[in-house]
């Protein structure tokens, strides 16, 4: 599984980006955001064509989606997010379910300025 770095500085909102694209006949079930080792933090559900953030993440992320992009929006990076953030896509196609992962490491740096 690839693993992308990524430099946050503290303070500031961000945004982490998945792109990915399905084979030919697949559709999406579920696309789920994770970090710290398996911690939900959002998930977006196709049937529903819903998004819902983990109670007590609220304050803190947010995902939106478009067929291809998941990004989950980060208000106020903090020194808690210097994590490996996680985005699994759920499909189903021709040749049954498949799961796709991809994965960014968040290094938090400190303050402008500090």
């Amino acid at each position: 599984m690839r693993t992308v770095d990524r430099n946050l500085t503290e303070g500031f909102m961000r945004e982490l980006t998945w792109n990915f694209s399905l084979s030919a006949g697949s559709s999406i079930i579920t696309v789920t955001i994770e970090y710290k080792s398996g911690t939900a933090i959002a998930t977006y559900i196709q049937q529903t064509q819903a998004v819902t953030v983990a109670e007590g993440l609220m304050d803190r992320f947010n995902l939106t989606w478009i067929p291809t992009k998941a990004t989950l929006i980060m208000f106020n990076v903090t020194s808690d997010d210097n994590a490996e953030f996680t985005c699994t896509v759920l499909s189903v196609g021709g040749s049954g379910a498949s799961t796709w992962k991809r994965k960014i490491q968040v290094t938090v740096l400190g303050k402008l300025g500090n």
